[in-house]
Parts: structure tokens; sequence; C-alpha cells
């Protein structure tokens, strides 16, 4: 039985909201973000998945925005952050993100262990 193991970090940080699509046979990189922005990209065995493999998707990094102005007179601002990971087979992760209001998701690392062919 081969393992094969998937690991990057998706630096989102100039998108409010997007997705990255990771292929799983090369580890190449489509969607919205560029190759240069899916960082740390590190590849274990080789060939296709037999079947869906696992995966852990995280955020790594957030940019949380505070109002300065104190409440009652001010508006308080409530963000948030979302991850989509659903869309996995044997050959591509999709990753959609999205944050709300002046907040944002820096970073999210993914990792993808399956058996290989």
């Amino acid at each position: 039985m081969a393992i094969k193991i998937l690991s990057g970090i998706a630096v989102t940080r100039r998108l409010s909201s997007g997705n990255v699509i990771i292929n799983l046979s090369d580890h190449s990189v489509g969607g919205d973000l560029s190759s240069d922005e899916v960082r740390h990209r590190q590849t274990l065995g080789s060939g296709r998945f037999r079947e869906t493999p696992c995966k852990i998707v995280s955020l790594r990094e957030i940019k949380v925005h505070e109002t300065d102005v104190p409440f009652p007179t001010g508006g308080s601002e409530i963000d948030f952050f979302r991850i989509d990971d659903t869309e996995i087979n044997r050959d591509r992760l999709q990753i959609n993100w999205k944050a709300t209001g002046r907040s944002r998701i820096e970073e999210i690392s993914y990792l993808v262990i399956g058996e290989a062919q």
C-alpha cells in the first residue's frame, strides 16, 4: 500500500473571498490564486489516489478589524470567516473562502492524505 501526502499554505490576503483548486495528481494550482500564492507545497509519494483522500483544511492566519469608536455612539461590526472544503475527489480539492467586513482571511493551510495507486 502506497501513501500519498500533499500539504501547503494558500495565501489569500489580497482577496476577501475566492477559491483555490489544488490538482492532487501534480500539486498544481488553479482558481483565484496564482501558483506563487500557494506556498510551502510539499508532496510525499506519487500516483493517483485510489479513492477520495482524507483532508484537513484550516484557517492559519486571520486579520480582525476593530472599531475605535466606543459603544453606544459608534457602530459595532461583526465579521464572519468561512472556509468551504467540501469539493474533493480523487483528482482535486477546491477550497472556497469568504471574510465579511474589513476583516480578512490571510492564510489557509491544507493537508491531504490517502492511498495512491
